[in-house]
């Protein structure tokens, strides 16, 4: 007898074998048996994923000022932000775990996280609209790892936050764990837009050669807009504080006060 078989026979009885196993333990098992296997593995999920809760409440602010020849963006980009705050933070058994929290800004900036755990929060990310419709990721220098310590920047990158997800790795979080009310004060970020008057792209740049990128390009229509992140800088308040390279005079008020709660 020959006993030789090809690959794809031996992956077709493989299959076969596989189905016939799992057709025979669910007749074997209840239908409550059944219920009761795929609610543990519900629950299982959902424990992985579930919001952490506790009694901190986190507040911030994010400007997002626009100089420079492409006029349609000039000044401050007043529209609804979507941040990432991640957080390294203790669980009920003393474990170190990590989370990522999504929010929305209002038009003025701020975010709020309120029934949070204590621990080391940073913005770790920001997504806008640019232009026709163009989304940018902003990566803080929290962004992406890197071990050296040396290239520690804020980044751009073309998309959605989601979209971008393999470039926002990182679990280095160099802050102070803090309890309670935690303001992460002002963010302020200035990018110049300038327009482009030939019809290739400027070369991506960064710190490291590696993304998230200090400079980009984009395309309105016809129109290709080069975008350079030239000031960055965190405030627990501004009064009438000149910032960016143009000088742009800016008041707003803590993040904490604003929300009112100090």
């Amino acid at each position: 007898m020959n006993f030789m078989c090809n690959k794809a026979e031996h992956c077709s009885f493989s299959l076969r074998f596989s189905a016939l196993s799992a057709v025979k333990f669910f007749n074997e098992v209840s239908p409550i048996q059944v219920r009761l296997l795929l609610l543990t593995i519900l629950l299982a999920a959902a424990s992985l994923s579930a919001r952490p809760k506790g009694e901190s409440t986190v507040v911030g602010c994010l400007i997002v000022d626009v100089i420079g020849s492409y006029l349609k963006e000039e000044g401050p980009v007043c529209q609804e932000y979507d941040v990432r705050i991640d957080c390294k933070y203790l669980n009920k058994n003393g474990k170190a775990r990590q989370y990522s929290f999504m929010t929305k800004t209002d038009e003025a900036g701020y975010f709020k996280l309120e029934k949070v755990p204590g621990g080391k929060y940073v913005l770790k990310a920001a997504e806008f609209v640019f232009a026709r419709g163009g989304r940018i990721t902003l990566a803080s220098r929290f962004g992406r790892a890197d071990l050296s310590g040396q290239s520690r920047y804020w980044g751009m990158l073309t998309g959605m936050m989601m979209d971008n997800a393999v470039d926002l790795q990182n679990d280095q979080i160099e802050v102070e764990p803090r309890q309670g009310l935690i303001d992460l004060g002002i963010t302020y970020i200035q990018i110049k837009a300038d327009e482009q008057a030939t019809g290739a792209g400027m070369p991506r740049t960064s710190p490291d050669g590696r993304p998230p990128w200090r400079r980009i390009t984009l395309t309105d229509r016809n129109t290709m807009i080069d975008l350079f992140i030239i000031s960055s800088s965190v405030h627990s308040t501004l009064a009438d504080q000149p910032l960016g390279a143009e000088t742009t005079v800016y008041s707003k008020r803590a993040p904490a006060v604003y929300f009112g709660l100090q």
